[in-house]
């Protein structure tokens, strides 16, 4: 894992920055190393301590899905606006804080229950040999079974989040409300074996 921070003030103008890279590899025994890459980035700002810029943006990589849908870029944004700091709020002196800020971001989600390897069909050696012939006699030969049927548009589960909120806070800070309205759009997600249906013509068990 690598890590770079900056952080500076410019007069009226507060910069910070984060760049972050992490790149993981793990194995137990003689399992098949699992793979994680995560790339983010962080810039902020503020103005006189009264308006708020964020963004954020991620490029994760995932092992869990196949190609072309290994990795996703999830970005987020956020601004706000301490109204209580502008100088025509100063008359108002029990007024302690009157915030503004709203947020947008995209994030993703590769932690659900698969099967490893879901994106690709798997296959087995029949235990049994190949029948031959109208008495079902067996021949020399064993056959390879399909053992998992694959799923190649298996992706990154997404939400698009969103949330508006209002900091108000009187009297020496003797009370404080915190109003927020959120809205949480989800998709691509993942379902297993129970939680669908899967028709008989299919042929194969749902995983």
């Amino acid at each position: 894992q690598i890590q770079l921070n900056y952080s500076r003030v410019f007069g009226d103008h507060d910069i910070g920055a984060t760049a972050l890279l992490n790149r993981e590899e793990y194995a137990s025994g003689d399992m098949f190393p699992r793979y994680r890459e995560d790339w983010v980035g962080r810039l902020t700002y503020n103005f006189k301590e009264r308006y708020f810029f964020e963004t954020n943006g991620a490029y994760n990589g995932s092992e869990k899905f196949g190609k072309g849908y290994r990795f996703g870029f999830f970005p987020s944004l956020a601004v706000g606006w301490l109204i209580s700091n502008e100088k025509f709020m100063h008359r108002l002196t029990w007024l302690d804080k009157l915030k503004l800020r709203y947020s947008i971001g995209k994030v993703g989600n590769d932690n659900f229950n698969a099967t490893r390897w879901a994106y690709a069909t798997q296959w087995k050696l029949d235990d049994n040999y190949t029948k031959f012939g109208p008495w079902s006699e067996n021949s020399p030969y064993k056959q390879y079974l399909e053992s998992v049927v694959g799923n190649p548009d298996l992706q990154w589960e997404t939400a698009r989040k969103q949330n508006l909120g209002i900091e108000i806070a009187v009297l020496k800070n003797m009370f404080a409300v915190n109003f927020d309205l959120f809205r949480d759009d989800r998709d691509k997600i993942f379902l297993s074996a129970g939680q669908r249906s899967v028709p008989d013509y299919f042929g194969a068990s749902a995983v």
